[in-house]
């Protein structure tokens, strides 16, 4: 039983083996997990019917040895495949770190915008993220330029108020159905924030997505995991830092205003979207001179 996609409504994949040039090894066999490939009486054996069939992970062609394997279906194209980048092309530790100790939040931009060019390397890298069950129910809307970015701005806080208009008095009277660390949130975080949004906004100031060149907002379209738009956000941040680009992520941006349904056929979005987060991006105005070191609330290693 398989989870239909978005992409081509399919539920599952499917695998061929080219028996000619298979020399059942089993690592097919050893990395599916979807449970369609097993081995039996030395030979790799497809059953689509096991468990969930194939979902299109692509393990088994991955670490085919000899190539042997293919799958199509779910999103997967033949023209999908390509060959790993050498060992030695790849960040070592030490690079890796001094990439996410340089980066910084950044809500300060210079005039530049940011090129068409740049945007399709974050996207490429951003893609590249994990996710629950391929292939990625991920949407991407990309805001460029400074008119679009102020135009989504806009539009997020005029829902954002009329949100705030009957949320707020109705918070004292939440109160004894809520944990207390969330009437907290809202009641010290969240309702004082939404009102410097608006006193910025009448002031001709943009306290939301800062005034950015370039934003781009992930959200889920499917059957997906919560924390699937978040994961390539992440690595969209990493690819900007790379790029030189400064970037900061938005979680009133990339959440309140999928609830208007208004509001997503102004922008193009499906109507079924689950929320995910924004991320804004350009030429810092400012570098970081110094780094500061992080800590997470709790480790526990057992």
């Amino acid at each position: 039983m398989g989870l239909p996609t978005t992409h081509d409504g399919s539920a599952t994949a499917t695998v061929t083996i080219d028996r000619e040039i298979c020399t059942s090894c089993g690592a097919c066999a050893r990395v599916c997990f979807g449970k369609p490939l097993d081995m039996r009486d030395g030979r790799v054996e497809i059953d689509p019917t096991r468990l969930f069939g194939c979902v299109g992970c692509a393990s088994c062609l991955a670490v085919c040895p000899t190539g042997a394997v293919s799958v199509s279906g779910r999103d997967l194209l033949a023209s999908d495949v390509f060959a790993l980048p050498a060992r030695a092309e790849q960040a070592d530790y030490a690079s890796l770190m001094a990439l996410l100790q340089h980066r910084r939040s950044t809500r300060r931009f210079t005039a530049r915008y940011v090129s068409p060019e740049t945007v399709d390397r974050i996207l490429e890298a951003a893609v590249t993220a994990p996710m629950g069950v391929p292939p990625s129910e991920v949407g991407v809307l990309v805001l460029e330029g400074r008119d679009r970015v102020r135009s989504f701005a806009s539009d997020t806080l005029n829902w954002m108020r009329s949100a705030y208009r009957w949320l707020r008095p109705m918070l004292p009277l939440s109160r004894p159905f809520m944990r207390g660390s969330d009437y907290a949130m809202l009641r010290d975080f969240v309702f004082p924030a939404m009102e410097e949004y608006f006193a910025a906004e009448a002031r001709g100031e943009d306290w939301l997505m800062y005034d950015a060149p370039l934003a781009m907002v992930f959200y889920g379209t499917g059957m997906n995991d919560p924390a699937d738009p978040h994961i390539p956000a992440t690595l969209a941040v990493v690819a900007a830092e790379s790029l030189g680009l400064g970037s900061c992520m938005l979680g009133f941006a990339g959440y309140a205003a999928f609830y208007s349904k208004r509001f997503r056929r102004r922008w193009g979005l499906p109507d079924r979207v689950r929320p995910g987060v924004a991320v804004i991006f350009g030429h810092p105005a400012l570098q970081p001179k110094r780094g500061i070191r992080r800590r997470f609330s709790r480790v526990v290693r057992s």
